[in-house]
């Protein structure tokens, strides 16, 4: 499921998350964490991603891209917690956006326009059903496809979804059908750009459109993706644009938005990062959230930077971050999360005290949907990622 709750430190998932920011009005005490409707807002946004249509999805996203040829996941180093959440993944992350922008910004063109896309759907794969051959281990484009299925578009292809295996990352035995996956390519004089279509028992569970656009003259690229994805009763908007600029000495900025508009829900978040191009040390990560529900709105915000001379290959996601982050519930300052080089994180309480431990699960679940957030982001790009390397 994409909106899983780990069970980790509550610290531990504020920077593996990189988070943002949003509006809406604050409703409740100020400076006071209602962790019991906290959580029921959390639980109403994971409710809308939990579907066996979209996990059979996701789980079969790398042998999708695998089918249509990829040799290169940029999802992977796109925006995951494990690349964003460290510091020296941060400043890989950052940096290999900056070259595909020095890349894409050096190409020949009279005008800005969307990015060219470097690799199409195959055109063998154009109009073709795809299965899963057991015999194989991975997708096969299938002799007899469904009868009872309308055709699939001329300019795109389908996968059939089966229940998964999360455990051993493969279709159930026997094989069990529960949808199918249709990628669309559409082209115009403005670029390329992909619609995927997810439909389990005739009902459209996830649609989203990903493109890629750039500007020669302001130097920027912008990714994005954007859609919907629902349980059948609860559906959840989202936005991502991933922006490149050389603005800034180097910067990305990342903004991620979520609504569940029947729930009056939105979570928004933002990460900036400056100053990539100079050297390991200099970088400043700006970090914004928004969560609005039931509870009111919980903010978190502050500027961290990466203390000189961390080790960029340290698995531990705090060790080397220099700042201050400022929760907010209301309007009213609820914590602080003080991130030094040489030790652990401290949250205190507005009256410097720890937290309780419901406020503590609030606040973790908080980060939770923000970091599976990211994994799920990362899922829906691997069928495409080749597309836009």
């Amino acid at each position: 499921m994409p909106f899983r709750v780990s069970r980790t430190s509550a610290p531990a998932l504020l920077l593996a998350a990189l988070l943002a920011a949003c509006g809406g009005a604050p409703t409740g005490p100020a400076g006071q964490l209602d962790p019991a409707a906290t959580a029921r807002t959390v639980q109403t946004v994971q409710s809308a991603f939990t579907s066996t249509g979209v996990q059979s999805f996701e789980g079969s996203s790398n042998a999708i891209d695998a089918a249509l040829g990829s040799s290169v996941a940029i999802a992977s180093a796109f925006v995951t917690p494990d690349a964003a959440g460290q510091r020296g993944g941060i400043r890989e992350f950052g940096v290999r956006q900056l070259a595909q922008l020095a890349a894409v910004t050096a190409a020949p063109s009279t005008s800005d326009a969307v990015a060219p896309v470097a690799f199409a759907i195959p055109t063998p794969a154009l109009g073709r059903t795809f299965e899963w051959s057991t015999s194989l281990g991975r997708y096969a484009v299938a002799s007899t496809p469904p009868s009872e299925l309308a055709a699939v578009p001329s300019n795109g292809v389908r996968f059939l979804l089966y229940a998964w295996d999360a455990a051993n990352d493969r279709p159930s035995s026997p094989l069990t059908r529960v949808g199918h996956a249709d990628i669309i390519e559409n082209t115009s004089a403005q670029g390329r750009s992909y619609r995927l279509v997810v439909t389990a028992s005739n009902t459209v569970v996830l649609d989203y459109t990903t493109s890629f656009a750039f500007s020669q003259a302001q130097q920027r690229v912008v990714f994005s993706v954007n859609g919907f994805v629902t349980n059948g009763t609860k559906r959840a908007n989202f936005t991502l644009d991933n922006t490149v600029s050389a603005a800034n000495n180097g910067s990305v900025v990342l903004d991620y938005l979520v609504t569940v508009p029947s729930d009056n829900i939105t979570l928004d978040y933002v990460v900036a990062l400056r100053n990539l191009n100079d050297p390991l040390g200099d970088e400043a990560v700006q970090i914004d959230l928004s969560l609005q529900g039931e509870g009111g709105r919980i903010d978190v915000n502050g500027t961290l930077n990466i203390a000189a001379g961390a080790a960029p290959d340290s698995d531990d996601s705090f060790a080397g971050f220099v700042g201050v982050l400022t929760v907010r519930v209301n309007n009213g300052t609820f914590a602080t999360i003080t991130l030094s080089a040489t030790s652990e994180p401290v949250i205190r309480n507005a009256a410097g005290q720890a937290l309780s431990p419901a406020e503590a699960d609030a606040l973790e679940d908080v980060f939770d949907l923000i970091e599976d957030g990211f994994d799920f982001i990362e899922d829906l790009l691997r069928p495409v990622d080749q597309f836009f390397d």
